[in-house]
C-alpha cells in the first residue's frame, strides 16, 4: 500500500533521511543587475524534468506529474527571485512512498508574514497580473507549505501525479 503525502499545511512535511531514496540540488546564482534573471526560471524548469528523470519518473508515464513540477518550480522559483535576494536553492527529493518533493530556498528574512491566499472576485482575479502564484501551487500539489528562520525560508510542494480534477 502507497502512503500518500501529508496534506497541505503551514510547516514542512516530518521526512526523515530514511525516507528519501534521491536527492538532487542546485543552486541559482542571480545575475548582478539587468533583466538576466528572468532565465532563472526556465532554466529550473529544465534542471528539475531531468533531476526528475534522474530519480525515475517517466516523461510519458508521469507527464501530468511532470507538468504540475514544471509549473510549481516556475511559480516558486520566481517568486523567490521576484521577492528575496541572493541566490536560490533547488531540491528534488524522491521519497520511499513514490513521493515527488520540490524545495526553493531562498534568502528573504522573516517579515511577520507567512503564505497566504487571498480571495477576490472573479473578474478581480481575471485582470490581475500577479498574486494568483499561491493558488495555483495549491491547486497543483497535494500538499505544500513553508518554513521560515533568520536567514531566509523554504518553500515545499509535492506536485499532483493527476489532474485536480480527477480522483487519484
Amino acid at each position: 500500500m502507497k502512503t500518500q503525502p501529508p496534506p497541505t499545511v503551514s510547516v514542512p512535511a516530518q521526512t526523515s533521511p530514511t525516507d528519501i531514496v534521491g536527492l538532487h540540488s542546485t543552486v541559482l546564482e542571480r545575475p548582478e543587475g539587468g533583466e538576466e534573471w528572468k532565465n532563472l526560471a526556465g532554466e529550473a524548469r529544465q534542471w528539475a524534468h531531468r533531476r526528475a528523470q534522474d530519480l525515475g519518473y517517466d516523461p510519458i508515464r508521469d507527464d501530468t506529474l511532470l507538468y504540475h513540477l514544471s509549473q510549481l518550480v516556475s511559480e516558486l522559483v520566481t517568486n523567490a527571485l521576484v521577492h528575496a535576494r541572493g541566490a536560490v536553492m533547488i531540491a528534488l527529493a524522491r521519497e520511499r512512498c513514490s513521493a515527488l518533493r520540490l524545495e526553493v530556498y531562498d534568502h528573504s528574512p522573516k517579515d511577520g508574514s507567512e503564505p497566504h491566499v487571498e480571495v477576490h472576485s472573479a473578474l478581480e482575479a481575471a485582470m490581475r497580473t500577479h498574486g494568483r502564484g499561491l493558488l495555483l501551487v495549491r491547486k497543483m500539489s497535494t500538499g505544500w507549505g513553508a518554513l521560515f528562520h533568520g536567514t531566509g525560508h523554504l518553500v515545499w510542494a509535492y506536485p499532483t501525479p493527476t489532474d485536480p480534477g480527477e480522483v487519484p
